[in-house]
């Protein structure tokens, strides 16, 4: 528990202090979110507060690494390489703004990468229904209702973005009800994990509650949808 708080509450103040600097930077470089139907804001944006989310996510692991004497980063390499892989995927286009379908390509190809490293659904439990029962997929049914649900929830967070607070906001609310889940499950690397998505979510909306001054883009959408998709 102790990791938990120290955990959230420094994502929290990194947050708040990366966002300013990463507005500050991508107003000078004219990297705006111009508005649109679906869209609150009425004037253009910076969207790149994806990236004050990823620096801060990273530092706090990093951190954590260090003031407790722990290998978690190196453990779970794995995973970071596929959150880094999503995060990268959509910056890029918030920067080139990149068609649709190869990035769903990307997507699809590092959800499937998180299947094949045992991050899918495997087995469908009956307990619920009070029974002991469980069903264990068939690989190619697994495959693709894993990549299904990875990539849905990930673009499900991602078209969230274009109202104030409400993307941040949600995978807040998702972040703790897993992460409780996973607590008692006794989970703890996805606890971890999920303090500090909290964490990062909770230092943006700071900047993001309207009127917003910032959005996270698809880097900030996806690092956060695919988290979420992940650990759930």
């Amino acid at each position: 528990m102790i990791y938990c708080i120290f955990i959230f509450f420094t994502s929290i103040l990194i947050t708040i202090t990366t966002v300013p600097i990463v507005k500050n930077t991508a107003e000078k470089f004219k990297i705006f979110d111009k508005p649109e139907v679906r869209k609150q804001h009425k004037l253009a944006m910076v969207r790149l507060g994806g990236i004050a989310l990823f620096i801060s996510f990273l530092i706090t692991l990093f951190l954590y690494d260090i003031f407790f004497s722990t290998s978690f980063i190196k453990n779970n390499y794995g995973i970071l390489f596929l959150i880094v892989g999503f995060f990268l995927t959509g910056v890029i286009d918030d920067i080139f703004r990149t068609p649709p379908w190869p990035r769903l390509m990307v997507e699809v190809v590092l959800a499937s990468l998180a299947w094949i490293n045992n991050f899918g659904i495997y087995v469908v439990d009956f307990s619920f229904l009070n029974s002991s029962q469980f069903i264990i997929l068939p690989k190619i049914l697994s495959y693709l209702i894993s990549v299904f649900w990875i990539v849905g929830v990930t673009n499900a967070i991602n078209w969230m973005d274009g109202l104030d607070g409400l993307a941040a906001g949600l995978v807040f609310i998702y972040a703790i009800a897993i992460g409780l889940v996973s607590y008692t499950f006794g989970n703890i690397n996805e606890v971890i994990f999920l303090s500090a998505i909290s964490g990062i979510c909770i230092g943006f909306l700071k900047s993001n509650f309207f009127p917003s001054k910032i959005l996270m883009g698809d880097g900030g959408s996806y690092l956060l949808g695919f988290s979420i998709s992940i650990f759930s």
